[in-house]
């Protein structure tokens, strides 16, 4: 006699059985689960696009004020702080949102001509930790900002009496911040 686990199953594993008949609907149910879970995943990554950029932008103009207050600044510590808030950013906006915030562009250049200017006067064993605080600057700013293409203005919040020149293409350096 046959066990009764074969005899039930028999049915099911022949071909044309109830569990060939099962497949296509589980890989429908799986492409619908699949869909929807990225929908979630971008509707949460919206959500927080705005809230990092923001967080960026906070922590670009405590650099800048930290550079004009004459404050020290550990290159160590805000090469790794910048680098988390950058690659949140680049996770949490397309590169169409973040290319087009010209306040953003704005800190960044500033953030990046005081740091270059900084690592010009530091002694040669400093120098490298402030080129590579530069370089993740200049990075993100390449990336996101060097393919605009015409004539870019400074965002209103600008402080007065200065003004971003920069050429279409140009990286940071091109932006040069002037006072009036």
């Amino acid at each position: 006699m046959e066990s009764n686990v074969a005899t039930a199953f028999r049915p099911v594993l022949r071909p044309g059985g109830p569990l060939l008949l099962a497949v296509p609907h589980l890989l429908l149910l799986a492409l619908v689960l699949y869909l929807f879970v990225q929908l979630y995943r971008s509707c949460v990554a919206d959500r927080r696009g705005g809230e990092s950029a923001d967080r960026l932008m906070r922590r670009l103009l405590e650099l800048e004020r930290q550079f004009e207050n004459g404050r020290p600044i550990d290159p160590r510590v805000e090469r790794r702080e910048l680098e988390a808030l950058l690659n949140k950013v680049k996770v949490c906006n397309s590169s169409d949102h973040l290319s087009d915030d010209r306040l953003l562009r704005y800190h960044i250049t500033r953030s990046f001509n005081l740091v270059s200017e900084r690592s010009l006067l530091v002694p040669p064993a400093d120098r490298v930790l402030w080129m590579q605080l530069e370089s993740l600057l200049q990075e993100f700013y390449g990336r996101y900002f060097s393919v605009l293409t015409g004539p870019r203005e400074e965002p209103a919040s600008a402080p007065a009496g200065q003004r971003v020149r920069s050429q279409p293409g140009a990286g940071p350096k091109a932006d040069l911040m002037e006072h009036a």
